[in-house]
């Protein structure tokens, strides 16, 4: 990358619940959301290959790696969602492209829907959550103790399809 083309990094910033690192401030406005349980650096190998042509922006959420968890008083997404406008309203973006994997996809997505005004698009990367792989050996109950697990971490209200094993394929 030639020395015109260097980012300007800017120092962190913190909205609230979300920590925000930018890089430059030429291009159109990239926002990367990270996966459940991953900070900002995830991107960083993608960020490398983008610097330059793009106004760069990578969320940490707090109560992930190294960010303190924040006293809420609504449901934590709903919190990022109304954050990450506030955000794109305080730094003038326009039309950004929220980009994301796993929770962060599922965010993008939301931004889309639930915020057109302020979203250019929505690239999600990887949308579906790791979870492990039933064996051959598992047994039905063990099955469902998965899925118990699953969305009672996703904090979900389970159809009955879900727990007759309608739902999925396992």
């Amino acid at each position: 990358m030639s020395s015109a083309a260097t980012l300007e990094a800017r120092d962190p910033q913190t909205l609230g619940i979300l920590h925000v690192e930018r890089k430059g401030n030429s291009g159109r406005p990239l926002i990367f959301l990270p996966p459940l349980g991953c900070d900002q650096s995830v991107w960083n190998p993608t960020v490398s290959v983008l610097e330059g042509r793009f106004d760069l922006h990578q969320v940490s959420l707090a109560g992930f790696p190294g960010k303190a968890p924040a006293a809420l008083e609504q449901p934590y997404l709903d919190r990022v969602i109304v954050e990450l406008r506030a955000y794109c309203a305080q730094e003038h973006l326009q039309s950004p492209i929220f980009v994301g994997t796993r929770l962060g996809g599922f965010l993008a997505l939301r931004m889309a829907l639930e915020a057109p005004d302020c979203t250019g698009g929505a690239v999600v990367v990887d949308a579906y959550p790791i979870y492990p792989l039933p064996g051959p050996e598992e047994t039905p109950e063990q099955r469902l103790s998965l899925r118990q697990i699953t969305f009672k971490s996703l904090w979900a209200k389970p159809t009955q399809e879900f727990w007759d094993g309608q739902a999925f394929m396992f």
